[in-house]
């Protein structure tokens, strides 16, 4: 990531965003839901997967390989989360979705064939970390499928992105202040400081 700010700070930004956009928009549209104490317990662990590891990983691995791998790679959520629903829940394998994955595998396979994803240097760990982002939001959609039912979209949003932002503070605190400090010197100028 080359726009200024580091790929932690630039998740963490998204995640603080999104957690104020849904409060504020919480305030004046969403229901008032009494949020059981246990659920709170789910809510974290769902913003975390959905939205911490799903957010901050992906925009991390994007940093360290290119966005056409990081593209391929996010097209596999829907494979894992069949294979996920396979295992955990059971789920039947149609034929459907055979060939719904079959036609995936050959779209991937073809911009691989043709060289577009080594147009821009990628490397295996960026690719990791952009399947691990797909692996947890594909874990999370399996786990919370029925939890997600059970309250309001607004009130679940906004429990989960602020989860999310808390969860992932400490790991891009550090990149955070030296970005905003970075920025605010390049604004304002050494000259100001001394």
């Amino acid at each position: 990531m080359q726009a200024g700010m580091s790929a932690l700070t630039l998740a963490f930004l998204r995640m603080l965003g999104g957690a104020l956009c849904f409060w504020i928009v919480a305030l004046f549209l969403a229901p008032k839901q009494k949020i059981k104490n246990k659920d709170y317990i789910l809510l974290a662990i769902a913003g975390i997967m959905s939205i911490s590891l799903n957010q901050g990983a992906y925009i991390l691995g994007v940093s360290y390989t290119s966005p056409v791998n990081a593209t391929i790679i996010s097209c596999t959520m829907p494979i894992w989360t069949m294979i996920f629903a396979y295992f955990l829940l059971k789920s039947a394998i149609n034929l459907k979705k055979i060939l719904g994955i079959i036609l995936g595998i050959v779209g991937a396979t073809i911009l691989i064939m043709t060289g577009v994803s080594n147009s821009s240097s990628g490397s295996v760990i960026g690719d990791v970390i952009c399947l691990l982002s797909q692996l947890s939001v594909a874990l999370y959609l399996i786990i919370f499928k029925n939890f997600v039912t059970k309250y309001h979209t607004l009130n679940l949003m906004k429990w989960m992105f602020l989860f999310a932002t808390i969860s992932f503070l400490p790991f891009s605190l550090v990149d955070f202040w030296s970005d905003i400090h970075a920025s605010f010197l390049l604004r304002y100028g050494v000259k100001h400081f001394l």
